[in-house]
């Protein structure tokens, strides 16, 4: 960001959020933040049995399966709005970032932000 021209507008949403808020404190350069529906920390979105579910599917890198349930479990869509979702453009773009969600579940509590505010789990 330090190398564009002017000050940027910087939107994070869900793990997004800490990753924007991080993103500001290693540069001047952010005209607004827009954080949106941020993961409290501490809180995790997935229960254990999904994570052991998505493990499980992540294990034969079965990634299509892996965003199905945790668009269903953790984001609480219905079988018709996962059929709209399969069906646009961005869904193969999903589908190669699954295996993040765990991930980004796990990380929260390590937010650089957080621990300097001493918010950390």
């Amino acid at each position: 960001m330090n190398e564009i021209a002017q000050p940027v507008n910087l939107l994070g949403h869900l793990f997004g959020v800490f990753c924007a808020l991080e993103a500001a404190l290693l540069t001047e350069n952010i005209n607004k933040l827009i954080l949106y529906e941020p993961q409290a920390p501490g809180v995790k979105l997935m229960s254990p049995d999904v994570v052991n579910k998505i493990k499980q599917l992540l294990d034969v890198d079965d990634r299509e399966a892996v965003l199905s349930i945790y668009i269903l479990e953790v984001g609480r869509l219905t079988l018709d709005e996962l059929e709209i979702l399969r069906s646009l453009p961005a869904w193969s773009g999903r589908v190669a970032a699954a295996h993040t969600v765990l991930r980004e579940d796990q990380k929260v509590g390590d937010s650089l932000v957080l621990i300097r505010i001493g918010l950390n789990p």
